[in-house]
């Protein structure tokens, strides 16, 4: 059963990885614009380049740096309740009585482990309740972008 649980947490743990989702929220969307008034490529260049900044500055968001984030350490795997209930024995041998040692060292395993899946929980919650507001900034990122090439004269899709 601990195999399962731990494949279900590194399941979740991939699944709400935030330089995947926020990659996936971040990464520019492809704009494709069309110069109405017959811009160059120069033009061009520097109403991208001056719409991005503005985009940045209204939003707070900046999705070339969102795309430099890294993956959170992958968790590390546990060890089921042998290494505490063999602690125990020999605790419990020292004391006269290893199955009781080791009774009590599984019964401290199986608290850990119940404390470790409420600390898993709450932080992909946090997890997902980050990604939400980021997806959201780069949300508003891309309208303002939008709206500031549109300014320029600009058809975007």
């Amino acid at each position: 059963m601990p195999i399962r649980r731990f494949a279900a947490a590194a399941a979740l743990v991939a699944a709400l990885s935030p330089s995947v989702v926020l990659a996936q929220a971040a990464a520019p969307a492809q704009h494709y614009s069309y110069p109405r008034a017959g811009q160059s490529q120069e033009v061009q260049q520097r109403d991208r380049f001056e719409c991005h900044q503005w985009g940045v500055q209204q939003s707070g968001f900046d999705p070339d740096l969102a795309l430099q984030m890294h993956d959170p350490p992958f968790p590390q795997q546990h060890q089921g309740g042998g290494p505490n209930a063999a602690k125990g024995a020999a605790m419990g041998a020292v004391m006269g009585s290893p199955a009781r040692g080791a009774a009590i060292g599984a019964i401290r395993h199986a608290f850990h482990e119940v404390r470790e899946e409420e600390a898993q929980k709450k932080k992909a919650e946090a997890m997902q309740q980050m990604q939400q507001k980021e997806m959201a900034l780069a949300a508003n990122y891309q309208r303002a972008y939008k709206a500031c090439m549109e300014a320029r004269n600009y058809t975007v899709e």
